[in-house]
């Protein structure tokens, strides 16, 4: 599967967790119908779905935060 120009490198660049996400140990995107898991994100899930209030009294809030900071968006 080919992907855009410089993509690789942005994701690689801006999220690691991501490009661990959706490339290989070799740097080569994972082929399509590669089933990933993400078990933080389900944890988190999990959290919330429990209570609600954990989204904003739990450490959720503060890396939502963090991660959205990350990005330079330009609007």
């Amino acid at each position: 599967m080919q992907t855009r120009p410089g993509l690789q490198e942005f994701v690689k660049s801006n999220s690691p967790k991501l490009h661990k996400l959706l490339f290989d140990e070799d740097d080569n995107l994972k082929p399509e119908g590669t089933i990933i898991t993400r078990p933080d994100y389900a944890d988190a899930l999990d959290l919330v779905a429990s209570d609600p209030e954990n989204f904003y009294s739990s450490d959720i809030a503060d890396d939502v935060v963090a991660a959205v900071s990350t990005f330079h968006i330009r609007v």
